[in-house]
């Protein structure tokens, strides 16, 4: 069963140009006419699978013969890539989710996130339609619109942003009782997934990406402190390693089966080996830009811990030199976010260096009914960070630029940062 969206102004993602070798658009849609209530939950009526007029049945160059799946990559750091998938693959990705996820066909899965990325798509949807569970489409949701499609279809899963998690925990009273939710596309703080634990359930990052689908994730029945702070474990068939244990040609056959074993926390630009992710990266006209590897270069630091479980850092390529010392934007962002006020912080490197080195600037949103300016925040840093990594300027912004997959739009918050006289990175 799918719940079909409130209203039409629940309306149909962004479309995007569709390239000519691709043959069906998968949308989702209020219907023009009148439904009889009894047959309003017929998903032919909102889902909709329409047939690219602009079909050309030549296989994209390179490519093998068979079904397939195209996904543009958020472009959250850069241009967007467009991304092959194979059924066989994704079918596989998305039972790995069922099982991480413990979905039944007795659940009723709320998706409040897009179903045009991976993580709706390959975390949420697919893998709720294969459990035969009872599914709620939400898009552009909103705290008030997600309370009351949670009042009509009483779930007890969900698939949620950390900024929709927080906006619960902040405006919603009461507690209601969650099996599962699930989490992706940005860092979810130690305590809100405490507050959410105590108040709605079990709330568990899904650390993954649109090129290999799930990667990692917690299980519902770990400890709140294992879902507290780390991505859990690798899911099913997935090796991940540190860079200084890579293979010595990111080709190399393949990986060993079990967990990379440590006895103690290692630090490291993380890489991952998983046997259902993508095929290629293709262009607008179907040519191979190039084809995947056997070892898949996140960009991201992670703590690999002895109990197998990962703790993702930040963006191996965001950090700086500040005094010497090498500074992550994302350790600066975790202090920042620490202080009481704010809700929301994304750091940046500027161009601009001054004595210290890179220019620093941190970007703030103030939880509701707060008040503070630029400068308190930073007179606030002085006690939480060492001098080096304390940002240069501090702005106080009513909201994060986002993209549609729900991640913060860092190329448009460096514009809006140009805007106050601050050079970009």
């Amino acid at each position: 069963m799918l719940l079909p969206p409130l209203s039409n102004k629940e309306q149909l993602s962004e479309l995007k140009p569709l390239p000519t070798f691709c043959q069906y658009r998968l949308t989702v849609h209020y219907p023009e006419q009148k439904i009889v209530p009894e047959d309003a939950w017929n998903p032919a009526h909102f889902l909709n699978i329409t047939v690219n007029p602009n079909y050309q049945s030549e296989s994209p160059q390179g490519h093998d013969l068979g079904a397939k799946l195209y996904l543009r990559t958020s472009g959250s750091m850069g241009a967007s890539k467009i991304v092959v998938h194979s059924h066989t693959r994704l079918f596989q990705n998305t039972h790995n989710c069922v099982e991480r996820f413990q979905l039944k066909h007795t659940d009723r899965v709320t998706i409040a996130v897009p179903i045009f990325h991976m993580y709706g798509l390959g975390a949420g949807f697919l893998p709720s339609i294969i459990a035969g569970a009872s599914i709620d489409l939400q898009e552009n949701t909103n705290l008030l619109k997600y309370l009351e499609h949670e009042r009509r279809f009483d779930p007890n899963a969900a698939f949620l942003t950390p900024a929709l998690c927080d906006m619960l925990l902040q405006r919603r009273g009461g507690e209601r009782r969650y099996q599962v939710a699930v989490s992706a596309g940005a860092r979810l703080k130690a305590e809100l997934v405490y507050a959410f634990d105590e108040r709605f359930g079990s709330l568990v990052n899904l650390y993954g990406s649109t090129e290999l689908g799930a990667i990692s994730a917690a299980s519902p029945d770990d400890t709140v402190v294992t879902r507290a702070t780390t991505i859990g474990r690798p899911m099913t068939g997935v090796t991940m390693l540190p860079a200084a244990q890579l293979p010595s040609t990111t080709n190399a056959s393949e990986p060993p089966e079990s967990v990379f074993q440590t006895p103690e926390p290692v630090m490291d630009e993380l890489y991952c080996h998983h046997p259902w992710g993508f095929e290629a990266y293709i262009d607008d006209h179907g040519a191979t830009i190039s084809q995947a590897e056997t070892w898949f270069k996140t960009g991201d630091l992670a703590t690999f811990n002895p109990d197998g479980s990962l703790r993702i850092l930040g963006r191996a390529d965001n950090s700086v030199n500040r005094d010497g010392y090498l500074v992550l934007l994302s350790d600066i962002e975790r202090v920042i976010e620490n202080i009481e006020a704010v809700a929301q912080v994304v750091a940046l490197a500027t161009r601009t260096e001054n004595q210290r080195g890179q220019y620093l600037i941190a970007c703030c949103v103030l939880k509701p009914e707060m008040h503070l300016d630029g400068a308190a925040i930073r007179t606030a840093c002085f006690d939480r960070l060492p001098r080096y990594a304390i940002p240069d300027e501090v702005l106080v912004m009513d909201a994060l630029p986002t993209l549609p997959s729900g991640k913060v739009d860092r190329q448009a918050l460096v514009a809006q940062a140009t805007l106050t006289g601050v050079s970009p990175p």
